[in-house]
């Protein structure tokens, strides 16, 4: 009877664990998402891409590039329109991200430079 019982707390527990990150990944998403008048975002691509193939995945749109982030796959970008946070899912974003609040001090060591992405 001890063993049965044990099982069902183990379940309850990573069931309670499974709700906790959950919630955390929902508010976290809440929190990060980019807004409707959102100008600078942060987006992740996947790590496989360099960020030449970074860039020209994104050349269709007219966006202006700010800077890489911490990590090669993540680029921080300018909107110049706002319907554009959908086109960058287009392109294969996996995320994207409101740039402040997604650790807008989290920047390469590289000199940052603002150019324009795509067709102007």
């Amino acid at each position: 009877m001890r063993n049965s019982k044990t099982k069902d707390e183990r379940k309850a527990v990573l069931l309670a664990i499974v709700m906790m990150v959950c919630s955390f990944v929902f508010l976290f998403s809440l929190h990060f998402s980019p807004g409707k008048d959102s100008r600078e975002v942060a987006v992740v691509f996947s790590p496989a891409l360099s960020v030449g193939e970074i860039i020209q995945q994104l050349a269709p749109l007219q966006i202006q590039f700010q800077r890489i982030g911490a990590i090669e796959n993540i680029v921080v970008l300018n909107l110049t329109q706002p319907n554009q946070i959908e086109k960058i899912y287009g392109v294969g974003a996996w995320l994207v991200l409101d740039a402040i609040f997604a650790g807008g001090c989290l920047t390469s060591t590289q000199k940052n430079n603002k150019s324009t992405i795509g067709n102007t």
